[in-house]
């Protein structure tokens, strides 16, 4: 999970960008001061010479000249701004490197940890809790005889199946098999896996379509990834899938490469 530390170092490097923006114009541009003033419905433009005070028009014809001197200005205001909010930053994770907000919770007594809830867990404890989770899984009809079983002992519907979950377990990107997810109109629908994204803490859905060359399997398959888009889960952002047939099985090193790419 990117923390609000994570989000102000990044903030701070942005920072640091547009303060070298700002030094890099400024080197460049003439000392004069910018003076605007209204003559009826235009506008006159004047500069000042720092030194002599000495006024001089300019005229429009040198409007690159005059936007210089404009965004120069605009430049000075910035960098006292940015430097004012860069050691703000600066100060605040330095005090936070002495007290870290995880650490309150972790210098805690085990027995004073089983008492209290933290007000921010890391991911190593979101994600604990996230697995504990109870639910009921889709059951399995009795006439069902398959015995496939995954690395963590359970009973999952294929072969490919097995090859998913040990995957997602090799990689350590937390999943539930066949976790109900209702939908709406009280609709209630077992998604192949729901899976945790510990980078972002979003839950995500891998729905694997293993008999592509069955009309009638596929055309099921169609809609079912209709009825997740209808519910605002759409493919590419919070759906993935992966596709096999008789003759194109999964292949484990595309599936690999997937998981890493969506779910790390």
């Amino acid at each position: 999970m990117k923390t609000y530390t994570d989000e102000l170092i990044t903030e701070r490097s942005l920072l640091i960008s547009h303060l070298n923006q700002c030094n890099a114009f400024l080197k460049d541009v003439p000392k004069e001061r910018l003076w605007v003033t209204h003559c009826g419905k235009y506008l006159q433009f004047y500069t000042i010479d720092p030194a002599s005070h000495k006024r001089r028009y300019i005229s429009t014809k040198e409007l690159v000249y005059i936007r210089n001197l404009a965004q120069r200005d605009y430049n000075q205001q910035m960098r006292l701004v940015l430097k004012r909010r860069i050691r703000a930053i600066d100060a605040f994770l330095k005090e936070e490197q002495q007290a870290d907000i995880y650490m309150v919770y972790h210098q805690l007594p085990d027995a004073r940890k089983k008492l209290v809830i933290p007000i921010e867990q890391d991911d190593k404890q979101f994600v604990k809790q996230w697995i504990s989770e109870s639910f009921t899984a889709k059951p399995f009809r009795e006439e069902d005889t398959t015995g496939y079983f995954t690395a963590r002992g359970e009973r999952v519907r294929s072969k490919s199946e097995v090859i998913i979950a040990d995957t997602l377990k090799e990689l350590g990107i937390p999943y539930r098999y066949e976790c109900p997810l209702e939908l709406e109109f009280g609709v209630m629908i077992h998604p192949d896996f729901t899976i945790l994204r510990i980078s972002d803490r979003k839950v995500l859905y891998l729905e694997h379509l293993g008999r592509m060359d069955d009309p009638g399997y596929s055309e099921s398959a169609i809609s079912r990834i209709l009825l997740f888009g209808r519910n605002g889960i759409f493919q590419g952002d919070r759906l993935f899938l992966t596709f096999e047939t008789a003759q194109r099985p999964l292949d484990r090193r595309m599936l690999k490469e997937m998981l890493v790419r969506n779910f790390l």
